[in-house]
């Protein structure tokens, strides 16, 4: 009798310390942190979705920037706004949400530098990977080419922080570029990346239109190398071997009747080549700049 109260004991003990074990033992919930993410093909794409945060910024996509239209001929703020009114005088004015750009592109950097970090040493499929990896080459090129020419020069003021991937915090507060040329050098290399990487605009599939595509790619190459031409004019080759290169791949056409590009039906037409993926809920509100304010609701200027 003792002795099977002695081996009870004892099965009993180990049952109490196995279910200690089992208890103790859980997958870490929350937000993703990187000894849990980077394991799965989904992982990857989730990251890769991430890179499309900013559409829902009005700094970004409604109105930020977009202000600076006021320095254009004939497109002006639809209200009286003491900010807009000096834009449109060619003066800089930080009180509007233009101030959103700069720490939203940043945050979209270091999602594109956490993804070149980790995802080539997944265990995924090609296919997933190079889009991924596609995506966050565009999305950190995008990121600079946005901020660079509002930023940066070939002067006393420089370029803008190029910050690399893998970087300890106290080493992110990196020194600005010597010169914007460097941002538009780093953003082209970027682009070139993506284009080798990512498929062609049809080859995505209709339901992932809006992503960036190969000759997207292209074609931003060719407007970084028009911006850097005006330092150096031998960039305007680049231009031009560019566009070439978007005009002869044979994915894109002018639509015969310009009135047709204006119809929803035409998003995606063949002249389509990149733009901000907008619906009734998040997306560009341009119009927000240059509608009157009277009765657009949040589009009012």
């Amino acid at each position: 009798m003792k002795t099977i109260q002695f081996i009870l004991a004892v099965l009993g003990l180990s049952l109490f310390f196995t279910s200690c074990e089992d208890f103790l033992t859980y997958d870490k919930y929350g937000e993703p942190a990187n000894d849990n993410f980077w394991k799965t093909a989904a992982d990857a794409e989730r990251a890769a979705d991430g890179l499309y945060f900013w559409l829902g910024e009005d700094g970004i996509v409604g109105r930020g920037f977009m202000h600076y239209y006021n320095c254009s001929d004939d497109i002006v703020t639809g209200r009286t706004q003491a900010g807009c009114a000096a834009m449109k005088n060619f003066i800089a004015d930080y009180s509007r949400d233009v101030v959103d750009n700069w720490p939203v592109m940043y945050q979209l950097i270091k999602r594109c530098n956490d993804m070149i970090l980790n995802v080539p040493a997944m265990e995924i499929s090609e296919d997933v990977k190079n889009k991924a990896l596609g995506q966050a080459y565009f999305f950190r090129a995008w990121a600079y080419f946005w901020l660079a020419p509002y930023y940066g020069d070939n002067g006393e003021n420089g370029g803008i922080p190029i910050v690399e991937p893998g970087l300890d915090i106290e080493e992110m507060d990196v020194p600005r570029a010597a010169s914007v040329r460097e941002n538009y050098a780093y953003c082209i290399n970027d682009f070139k990346k993506a284009a080798e990487l990512l498929p062609g605009f049809k080859e995505w599939g209709e339901s992932q239109y809006g992503r960036p595509h190969k000759t997207a790619c292209w074609a931003y190459i060719a407007k970084v190398a028009l911006w850097d031409a005006q330092y150096d004019a031998s960039s305007y080759a680049t231009v031009v071997e560019y566009c070439d290169k978007v005009i002869h791949s044979g994915a894109h056409a002018l639509v015969s009747d310009f009135r047709a590009l204006f119809s929803p039906s035409n998003n995606y037409s063949p002249e389509y080549l990149f733009s901000f993926p907008s619906s009734a809920i998040s997306g560009s509100i341009l119009p927000g700049v240059m509608l009157e304010n009277k009765g657009w609701g949040e589009y009012n200027g």
